[in-house]
């Protein structure tokens, strides 16, 4: 048979193809080819085509399967970089190729091969054998993946226990996807979804929850935030009969917290003389467990803030280490305090110290609320701190706060709304933790000790508007910035000529520092912390401040979010906060957080401080949205 067909070999995408010339265009200098392997058309640059030299059979060339391991190996011992047309040479002689259909078969062995060549360059690359002995175990690896991956499945589906151990891959690979990561298996997930039946996310936990993959702490908003309790540290500190021996000297105090607290930091003792009355506040000192450049105090360094939510809480420090540090009933601890005289409602004289006590009681708020009326003692502490708030309001710009609006839950992990509502108790607290920085403020700049003081300028055109709901709140707008400096300044927002907030070393890492920064002083009569330090401190960390801030905000939108949902709630109430060009900033104040509509999804014109109603179609938890809003107006 006479074959009239011009067969050559063009390089396309980094492959070679066999094909019939149909014809050329001299002036573009480009054929046009019918692929064998394909029967498509194809134009190639003459720049990228090869003569196909030797006479080749046309009939089918019945070749034995193509090994390419010991054609490999006899390249290799040569070298291992070849022009195309001389490694088509080789190719043909090593395999005995005869005809059209041999070299055709040959080349799409080769392009379907990634184990022992490479197309670089219009030149034919030999991976080494390291090389190859690598991409095999890939290889290996993959399709391990891939059968754990289907075994994962089956199991879901039939009901099967699943053992956390054997599918840590397809657990991780549902994890990366919570978590935002682009890298996961979308084929794995959309697998998921249909088994599951799930239309969404947060059908997708819940019926990974049902299967005991996950508990029922776990959440995507937590990996997507990076919120976990999983410290890189164990804790090897233990205060068991440490301080036994300071029971005579240990002052007996109490703590009033909210019933869910269990990182008592700070208690109070309160005890009348003839006249006058004494007031302890007291701050758990914990620079003797360990220092500031131990595991603990770096692990808390990066984490900056306890991060708290209905369910679980996102520590500072480990449980364990909490329940070292923590002011709790019945235990001795060291802290540091300031010794109040107080006669006829004015403070005579104020002292800090080291010392230990003795917590006789956990109070929460409630309960000490009912104590306020009845107990002498607590009475003086109710009427001082009012006195004290009417005083440092005269020159604050904040005299009035919104109700504290929180979500919580019960012992079967069902949200519910819960309300700080003006108790007395809570003010006593707020109030005595103000003065208390207060004075820690002005006895560092007294004795010049470096410390990281929160300053705010004044808010000169600041605007209030007072919204008469149930309960009644405020609205803030053009509020200068706090700001945290080694440089004392006042606090406007406060009405306080200096401020260091340190009475939460539990809960906040630069509270933390002030502790060891006081303490060192108070036994050394010398500062820890230079100013440069500081400086370097709260440079550093103001952006993660604000990072942590806002990741703070989005904890407690979600978990508002998550309570629309659960109790099915399709209408909201809010007011008008600003208005923007395209849409409203609305406060939704039952439940204290912000959202915003789209001014074309809206009936009317709002103006600030004006009251909205809003309908909306579902809630969007990976995004923290509400989607589809309306006014029903």
């Amino acid at each position: 048979m006479v074959n009239n067909n011009k067969y050559l070999i063009a390089e396309i995408g980094s492959k070679l193809y066999l094909g019939i010339e149909n014809s050329f265009d001299k002036k573009k200098r480009k054929h046009t080819l019918t692929l064998l392997s394909s029967s498509s058309k194809a134009e190639v640059l003459s720049k990228n085509i090869h003569d196909l030299i030797p006479t080749f059979k046309l009939e089918d060339d019945k070749i034995a399967d193509l090994e390419f391991y010991d054609f490999w190996l006899s390249l290799l011992e040569v070298k291992n970089l070849y022009k195309v047309d001389d490694f088509i040479d080789q190719a043909v002689k090593f395999f005995s190729i005869q005809s059209i259909s041999g070299v055709n078969t040959f080349l799409v062995e080769f392009n379907a091969d990634f184990l022992y060549f490479k197309f670089i360059d219009k030149n034919i690359y030999l991976n080494s054998k390291e090389v190859v002995e690598k991409i095999s175990e890939n290889i290996s690896k993959k399709d391990d993946r891939a059968r754990i991956m289907e075994s994962f499945i089956q199991c879901l589906s039939n009901e099967s226990v699943i053992d956390e151990m054997k599918y840590s891959l397809p657990i991780a690979v549902i994890k990366s996807y919570f978590s935002g990561s682009k890298k996961y298996s979308k084929s794995f997930i959309s697998l998921l979804m249909k088994i599951s039946a799930s239309e969404n996310d947060e059908d997708l936990v819940n019926f990974l929850k049902s299967k005991k993959i996950f508990d029922v702490t776990f959440e995507p908003f937590n990996l997507a935030n990076n919120l976990n309790n999983n410290f890189s540290y164990k804790n090897n500190i233990s205060l068991a009969s440490k301080f036994a021996d300071k029971g005579d000297l240990a002052i007996k105090a109490f703590t009033v917290d909210d019933s869910s607290t269990y990182d008592y930091d700070d208690a109070i003792t309160i005890t009348k003389l003839d006249n006058s009355y004494i007031l302890y506040v007291h701050i758990t000192n914990f620079s003797d467990l360990f220092d500031y450049k131990s595991d603990f105090a770096l692990e808390a360094k990066n984490r900056l803030n306890t991060i708290y939510g209905p369910i679980e809480n996102f520590n500072l420090y480990s449980d364990d280490l909490i329940s070292e540090m923590s002011l709790k009933e019945g235990f001795i601890r060291k802290a540091i305090s300031i010794r109040f005289e107080i006669k006829d409602y004015e403070i005579i004289s104020a002292s800090i110290e080291n010392t230990y006590i003795s917590i006789v009681k956990n109070y929460s708020y409630e309960e000490f609320e009912l104590l306020l009326k009845n107990k002498e003692e607590f009475n003086f502490l109710n009427k001082l701190t009012k006195l004290l708030y009417e005083k440092r309001i005269k020159d604050a710009d904040f005299k009035l706060f919104n109700s504290e609006v929180s979500i919580k839950a019960d012992k079967n992990n069902n949200l519910y709304l819960k309300v700080m509502k003006g108790l007395d108790s809570y003010k006593v607290i707020s109030e005595l933790m103000i003065l208390t920085n207060y004075y820690f403020s002005e006895f560092f700049i007294e004795n010049k000790i470096p410390g990281l003081y929160r300053n705010q300028k004044k808010s000169e055109d600041l605007e209030v508007s007072t919204i008469d709901d149930n309960p009644e709140f405020y609205f803030y707008r053009k509020v200068s910035p706090v700001n945290i400096s080694t440089t004392p300044s006042p606090h406007f927002g406060l009405g306080l000529k200096s401020y260091i907030q340190m009475t939460s070393p539990i809960r906040r890492y630069l509270d933390s520092l002030m502790i060891w920064q006081l303490d060192h002083y108070l036994k050394e009569n010398k500062p820890l912390f230079s100013d440069e330090l500081l400086n370097e401190a709260s440079l550093t960390n103001i952006n993660s401040l604000s990072s942590n801030k806002d990741k703070s905000k989005k904890n407690q939108k979600f978990w508002v979010l998550k309570f629309l949902i659960q109790e099915e709630i399709k209408f909201l109430s809010g007011y008008i906060y600003a208005s923007l060009k395209d849409k409203y900033v609305v406060f939704f104040n039952e439940f204290n957080f912000f959202d915003s509509i789209m001014k074309k999804n809206c009936r009317k014109t709002y103006y600030n401080d004006d009251a909205i109603e809003v309908s909306f179609d579902y809630i969007d938890l990976k995004n923290l949205e509400i989607k589809s809003m309306f006014d029903t107006d």
